[in-house]
């Protein structure tokens, strides 16, 4: 497969030594020897990608040292390199075969950080879950396919107290749930972002498959190919317009779609990520690397606002109830707003260590509810700017996951790293966890529709997956 030169650039390089560094300081108990071997692969496919800059294995677990001294031992406890291949001497380059296509849609950060399986560095923090209550309840997930016989299997759930800036009274019973998957016709497309249609449809992004796909009610799938070749796509969101706009990284542009599947697209500078529409009539969306909000009107112009924090990295955006639009600082542990005339106001979150804020939307209590990837938190901000957190039961952390307000007055959020689950969370911070029945499939972006139920993606396994509640 050709590689697109474009993706792999130094700064990518750069963002991904800095994304290590902040990693926990130890391997999940009993996967050290398989997390170090994919660690060690993954680190030689990368520094086979910056060929112009002349840089070894050993100059990238320096710098990692520089930034963080627990790097030092997690280097001592990594085994050799996969079976039947040679670990590189200091200064040497990296054999050809282990130049990879690109697999994940924030630079080489989250090609191994939101992947959780390929990196798996995490620390179980036993403070976060104390007050913990496993219930186990019998149930029917049931995995479907448009041509296959459903399968069933059980249900788990966690059910997670509350720390005490927000106690509950009581413990409901958590719903039953039927999830029901698709598999998407182009192999190894790599569904991430997902929206609703005016059409009543569904449509998702196809971030590897360059790709924007449409699925009705029913479960029918049609994809429709991008005009770039370079152009991942992430971000969707449905546009005053009746068109679906959404953003292709790494190529810099804005694209568009019809419900009968025309694109255009639009140069906009940088590397766009999430999109929403805004109070205003425009579309608003992040530019990760750039630093900055953009707002880009119905007929293509656009307006950059940069972010007073540098290297806050804005990720997640969504338009608030108070006529501003919200969005997450993942690198500087800040939630922002913005008003459609380009005032923002920063909110640092409580937590003081590294959460990655991430995905972000509007709850049906009126505040703002987003997902902590590094902390195993959900967190609330209200329109004021008060904050308050809710530890979430996970083995590995919510990662690239989504969040949305639910057809049931709670919000529901995907675990894409390692835990493999759609989760549930009351508006007092009641958490409840229901397993994907394909194993392996991080779950990334979810979405709600009128008629009740649940969407998400599935970027590992190629599927939709729909969730009926069962109450």
């Amino acid at each position: 497969m050709a590689r697109d030169d474009e993706l792999f650039t130094p700064e990518a390089v750069d963002e991904q030594i800095e994304q290590l560094s902040r990693v926990p300081r130890a391997f999940p108990p009993g996967r050290a020897e398989q997390s170090g071997r994919l660690l060690v692969e993954n680190l030689h496919r990368l520094y086979e990608t910056d060929k112009a800059d002349g840089r070894s294995l050993d100059d990238v677990w320096e710098r990692l040292e520089q930034q963080n001294p627990s790097t030092r031992s997690r280097r001592q406890s990594l085994p050799g390199p996969p079976p039947g291949r040679t670990l590189p001497q200091a200064g040497q380059r990296y054999p050809q075969e282990y130049a990879p296509a690109a697999r994940a849609r924030r630079g080489w950060s989250s090609r191994l950080v939101a992947l959780g399986a390929a990196v798996a560095l995490v620390v179980v923090v036993s403070g976060l879950v104390a007050g913990l209550v496993l219930v186990r309840h019998p149930g029917a997930g049931v995995s479907t396919h448009p041509t296959a016989t459903p399968q069933a299997s059980s249900t788990s759930v966690l059910t997670a107290t509350p720390t005490a800036t927000a106690t509950p009274t009581a413990t409901p019973q958590p719903p039953a749930i039927t999830i029901t998957e698709f598999s998407i016709p182009t192999a190894g497309s790599g569904p991430v972002g997902i929206t609703t249609g005016p059409d009543g449809n569904l449509w998702f992004t196809e971030f590897d498959g360059r790709q924007i796909g449409r699925i009705t009610p029913a479960g029918k799938i049609t994809e429709f190919k991008q005009i770039r070749s370079n152009g991942n796509a992430v971000g969707i969101a449905a546009g005053p317009d009746g068109q679906l706009w959404f953003t292709e990284r790494f190529a810099g542009l804005i694209g568009r779609i019809t419900t009968t599947g025309t694109i255009s697209e639009r140069v906009v500078y940088d590397d766009p990520f999430h999109i929403t529409l805004g109070p205003d009539g425009n579309m608003w969306f992040t530019e990760y690397n750039a630093n900055v909000i953009v707002r880009i009107t119905p007929a293509g112009n656009f307006t950059r606002f940069s972010l007073p924090t540098a290297n806050s990295r804005p990720d997640g955006i969504v338009a608030g109830p108070d006529g501003n639009l919200w969005f997450t600082e993942i690198e500087v542990n800040k939630i922002g707003r913005i008003t459609p005339a380009g005032k923002i106001t920063e909110f640092p979150i409580p937590t003081a260590n590294y959460t990655a804020p991430d995905a972000i939307t509007v709850g049906p209590d009126g505040n703002l509810w987003f997902t902590e990837a590094s902390a195993h938190q959900i967190g609330r901000i209200t329109p004021a700017g008060k904050i308050t957190e809710f530890p979430v039961p996970l083995s590995y952390g919510l990662g690239d996951g989504g969040i949305t307000a639910g057809p049931d007055g709670n919000l529901w959020f995907t675990a894409p790293d390692g835990d493999n689950l759609i989760g549930r969370v009351t508006p007092t911070g009641q958490v409840t966890e229901f397993p994907v029945p394909t194993a392996d499939a991080v779950p990334e972006g979810i979405i709600a529709t009128s008629d009740g139920t649940l969407w998400f993606t599935e970027k590992a396994s190629n599927k939709i997956g729909h969730i009926t509640l069962n109450t």
